[in-house]
């Protein structure tokens, strides 16, 4: 069965939870002590250059695979839900209180478009914003406030050209993709273009000082199918960009 993928089908509610994780809204202190922040680094448009330059292209994806057409994930300013959820979460200290500046790569698919990666950058305003917003996807209440709130955001804002059941998010993952790693798993069932699908991602996210880069690996399964994407991919990908991440001249 080849899932359509087309942006209507996704439009909004694909990257609701990864937004609120990675970019601030939600992410303890495990890399603290795996990986050592270096300087805090100026989040001014030096670094979001760079900062493009680390995210992953088509290259590094497997032979086959392609970009997809369409506009990349931009956070536009928004920053749904972030005082709700750092209330959910027991007020983190040194929480975010607004979207910091992000780089997204394009979609990259596979042949059939049933796999899907796509990766984002970004550039906090200081260290403790960082460790912080890392350290809410280890949080114990991570899995009840992020499905709370998620299914209250696609309630309220239904995504176009398409609908989406019950959304779930798992507990933390820890360092199940790599070191110095955290992430959760979202499960959504949707219905787009008269199709029934279940859409499930993993979204990988780690820091270098300032600098937090997330991955989500989604794939499109048939209703009632357990499809999961290829473990050995995720940390193929995860470790190459920790490395590129690492490697740059302004997060080393």
């Amino acid at each position: 069965m080849q899932i359509p993928t087309k942006r209507s089908r996704r439009d909004l509610f694909m990257r609701r939870v990864a937004v609120l994780a990675a970019s601030g809204a939600m992410a303890g202190g495990l890399l603290v002590a795996v990986v050592p922040p270096p300087a805090a680094l100026a989040s001014g448009s030096s670094t979001l250059a760079q900062a493009k330059k680390d995210l992953l292209v088509r290259s590094d994806m497997p032979k086959g695979w392609f970009t997809e057409s369409g506009t990349a994930n931009t956070q536009n300013g928004e920053y749904p839900a972030g005082p709700n959820f750092a209330q959910c979460l027991g007020e983190p200290a040194n929480f975010p209180a607004a979207a910091p500046p992000e780089v997204d790569s394009p979609y990259y698919q596979n042949k059939d478009g049933s796999l899907e990666v796509q990766d984002s950058i970004t550039v906090f305003a200081n260290a403790a914003q960082a460790t912080s917003s890392f350290g809410a996807l280890a949080n114990p209440k991570l899995e009840g406030c992020a499905t709370t709130l998620l299914n209250d955001y696609l309630s309220a804002n239904p995504p176009k050209g398409g609908t989406v059941g019950t959304a779930t998010v798992s507990p933390p993952l820890g360092s199940k993709f790599g070191p110095a790693t955290d992430g959760f798993v979202e499960v959504a069932p949707i219905t787009a273009q008269g199709e029934k699908a279940t859409a499930t991602t993993t979204t990988v996210f780690f820091l270098r000082g300032v600098v937090g880069q997330q991955l989500d690996f989604s794939v499109y399964s048939a209703p009632g199918s357990s499809g999961t994407f290829p473990a050995a991919l995720i940390r193929q990908l995860t470790t190459l960009a920790q490395k590129r991440l690492g490697s740059g001249p302004t997060h080393s």
